[in-house]
């Protein structure tokens, strides 16, 4: 059977979307500060978080193009510390733990 008799909902790839807002705030503050010899330096600190995300999801399910499957409302506190090593050229590695409070449907 060629592709161009199906019914018009399987000529389409499975799909998925999602319509909403992401958005973020996080601030910080370097508690500990050390400047090596070699040019190098470390930073430790602390940081406080909170983002969150709301919108409705949909894709071609149940035979239906773009149907709206669902609704997402989700909201995250987080807290965390940092340790931030900076090369004598620049460069630098992070390492951060950070704890999350997830809340929403």
């Amino acid at each position: 059977m060629a592709p161009a008799s199906l019914p018009a909902p399987f000529l389409f790839a499975n799909s998925h979307s999602f319509s909403g807002d992401l958005w973020g705030l996080q601030a910080g503050q370097d508690l500990i500060g050390a400047l090596h010899d070699d040019g190098s330096q470390d930073r430790v600190g602390l940081f406080d978080a909170y983002t969150g995300t709301s919108g409705s999801n949909g894709g071609n399910t149940l035979g239906r193009l773009q149907f709206e499957v669902g609704s997402i409302d989700l909201h995250a506190s987080s807290i965390g510390a940092y340790w931030t090593h900076i090369g004598e050229d620049g460069w630098y590695v992070d390492s951060i733990g950070m704890y999350s409070w997830l809340m929403g449907a």
